[in-house]
């Protein structure tokens, strides 16, 4: 065989040995993707309960205890999936929220309801954005189904905060 030869069956082989991705790739973008949600979760029930204790209106009372605790369902079910795997789950909310609810905490009154709706349009259309993009990209099926089944509760809370905001 020609050294040539030798050189591309060896290639080829070595082609077809290698994984088309890093073995690391698809799980460290699955684990990316659940740190992200479990912040957006942690951002959402910290801004509820900051809503239950400071908002007037019923209505905007109502909406936050909603997020308390339909995002603290999500919260557990989305530790749950990863904690198995030894994923380690934030504690906190991202800086950029984090930087959100000081602010909105600086608020009272009317102001800070509307603040507080504002933010809620805002956090939820990127946490939707989020979910879709684990439903369709995660290569764990069990995130794909947990992420699938969270889009529709947060496409409502999404519609419920624009409701709220602009009425």
């Amino acid at each position: 065989m020609t050294r040539a030869a030798l050189l591309l069956s060896l290639g080829a082989a070595l082609c077809a040995c290698a994984p088309l991705e890093p073995s690391g790739s698809a799980a460290s973008r699955d684990a990316q993707l659940v740190r992200s949600i479990v912040q957006a979760n942690l951002a959402e029930i910290a801004a509820g309960r900051l809503a239950v204790s400071k908002a007037r209106s019923r209505a905007v009372r109502g909406y936050a205890q909603r997020m308390i605790d339909d995002h603290t369902a999500l919260q557990i079910e989305g530790s749950e999936l990863k904690s198995a795997q030894g994923i380690p789950l934030p504690t906190h909310a991202g800086s950029d929220r984090q930087t959100a609810l000081r602010k909105l905490e600086a608020q009272s009154g009317e102001a800070f309801e509307r603040a507080y709706l504002e933010l809620m349009v805002k956090d939820h259309a990127a946490t939707l954005r989020l979910f879709e993009r684990t439903a369709s990209r995660a290569a764990d099926p069990a995130l794909r189904g947990y992420a699938k089944r969270a889009i529709p509760h947060i496409r409502r809370h999404l519609e419920l905060a624009e409701r709220l905001a602009w009425h």
